[in-house]
């Protein structure tokens, strides 16, 4: 298995982990670590180039980032 291609799938098994652990809290916390999963995911998209991934994790920040600052 290539070493590069290792540390990549880590970076997204890292923002899945994340999302999952948010779930187990409300409000700021959880908004918080699924945004920083979140994060991640879209560091995952770019660094395999998958521009959904991209598009839909940079939506989920934005809305956090709408409800925690503008709500």
């Amino acid at each position: 298995m290539d070493n590069s291609y290792f540390n990549v799938e880590i970076i997204g098994w890292f923002g899945s982990a994340l999302v999952l652990i948010s779930f187990f809290w409300d409000g700021l916390k959880m908004r918080m670590i699924n945004g920083l999963g979140a994060a991640f995911w879209v560091l995952y998209g770019i660094l395999i180039g998958s521009e959904s991934l991209m598009f839909v994790n940079s939506a989920i920040i934005c809305i956090h980032l709408y409800k925690v600052l503008i709500k």
